[in-house]
């Protein structure tokens, strides 16, 4: 059979059906991405069991997509960014921890979930290339911040109209939660969206968005103050400050100094009004432990961390495996079993070993070299969303040192994808993609 003949019969070649698919693949994992952002937050951060299969099967379907799409443009599998070769070391480090787990069950399990937050942020990556996609990424990691913060204030005083976020057993306290079981990972999440709120403030969008996402941001800090989160606090107090830093010494960012000021004016202005309300006694009780965990407990327990890892100091306990492992540490006194460390760097290293230590250097190497580069780019989208998520990595940081907010998988995801906004290479932003790649 002739070619002519060949294309009668089939009158639609494989390019023209390039068309279609990319975009059907591109649609479904930008759905999958978003759907990753706005459901655990929701789920109570992820803490409900058959929350993670939802997010693991969402960060299978949406990786897929982005291969699959860039099979058919013939591209590479995956966009490079700095932090490949740390992944694959982390990989290698907790699959080596895992074949001397005390419980290989749970550390797969754990890898499961580590694969599918890796997986998110290639996703993540492949989305942010563009000026459209970065844009609606970072509107939907701030819309729900508000809606978030709007609906904690509600239920706050009492006018929750969905009962199923009436969490009877919730810690003691008048503090604000939301959807979240616990109020101070509800502060991880509401430090991480405002800090990139601030920055999209910066990113040179029309009036109209900018005074949305400013009211975004006084809901968000207002939802973050009630939170009564200590750790929240400095977290966010850090990141914001790292903003400020950087605004005041580019003269670009002079409109950005006057933003800044006014809405450190307004939290200043909070603080006061809130001077009789349950903020100050949550300051001044840090040592008394109104909740299940107060600053001596904690304390305790990083003390019985420490001799957990001095006996398993190469490969840890294994992936996941903290609340088992920790049975035989914790301390005589203590009110509750503790099922986490109360400060992710303790907790992570004592399951994976003190290998994970340089693994963690060399992150935050890179983080820093990225940081002296990406703030300087001549767009100001990408200046304003790069600052925003350097913010928000800085202030969970900031926040993981005496919490474990890396440990719910609403925060590790929202996490996860502000590091991929910050590490994504937007060269490319202003050129038209070449061949199917259809934006």
């Amino acid at each position: 059979m002739t070619t002519d003949a060949i294309d009668q019969q089939f009158p639609i070649s494989i390019r023209d059906l390039a068309h279609p698919i990319s975009k059907g693949l591109k649609a479904v994992s930008r759905f999958c991405l978003y759907a990753l952002v706005i459901f655990p937050p929701l789920a109570m951060g992820g803490a409900i069991g058959w929350s993670v299969p939802i997010i693991e099967w969402l960060a299978l379907l949406a990786i897929s997509c982005v291969f699959l799409r860039r099979i058919i443009l013939g591209r590479k599998l995956w966009v490079s960014t700095p932090m490949d070769r740390p992944f694959i070391a982390l990989a290698a480090v907790c699959a080596l921890s895992t074949v001397f787990s005390i419980n290989v069950r749970n550390s797969l399990s754990a890898l499961g979930l580590l694969a599918a937050y890796i997986a998110v942020f290639y996703v993540a990556i492949d989305v942010v290339r563009t000026r459209d996609g970065l844009r609606k990424l970072c509107y939907v990691i701030v819309g729900l911040g508000v809606f978030v913060a709007v609906f904690g204030i509600f239920k706050y005083f009492g006018a929750n109209p969905f009962t199923w976020w009436e969490y009877h057993d919730q810690l003691p306290g008048r503090r604000l939660g939301s959807t979240y079981y616990n109020s101070d990972h509800l502060a991880g999440l509401m430090e991480m969206t405002l800090c990139l709120g601030v920055g999209l403030l910066m990113a040179g969008l029309s009036r109209s968005k900018r005074i949305a996402i400013g009211l975004g941001c006084l809901f968000m800090a207002t939802a973050l103050v009630i939170s009564l989160s200590r750790g929240g606090w400095a977290g966010a107090l850090v990141g914001l400050g790292l903003i400020g830093v950087i605004f005041a010494e580019r003269r670009y960012f002079r409109r950005g100094i006057i933003v800044a000021l006014i809405g450190a004016t307004f939290v200043v202005m909070l603080l006061v009004i809130l001077m009789s309300s349950p903020t100050v006694e949550r300051i001044l009780t840090a040592e008394q432990g109104i909740d299940n965990a107060s600053w001596s407990s904690r304390v305790t327990v990083w003390k019985a961390t420490r001799d957990m890892i001095a006996d398993h100091p190469v490969f840890g306990v294994g992936p996941g495996n903290f609340s088992l492992g920790f049975t035989q540490y914790q301390p005589e006194g203590l009110s509750v079993r503790f099922f986490h460390a109360h400060n992710d760097y303790l907790h992570i290293i004592s399951e994976i070993g003190l290998l994970l230590i340089p693994v963690v250097l060399w992150m935050t190497i890179v983080l820093i070299r990225q940081a002296r580069i990406k703030i300087n780019p001549p767009s100001r989208l990408i200046r304003g969303t790069t600052i925003g998520a350097l913010a928000g990595i800085t202030a969970i940081i900031i926040h993981s040192i005496g919490d474990f907010n890396l440990h719910l998988p609403a925060n590790a995801l929202s996490f996860i994808i502000l590091a991929a906004i910050f590490f994504s290479s937007h060269h490319d932003m202003r050129k038209k993609e070449r061949g199917f790649d259809f934006v």
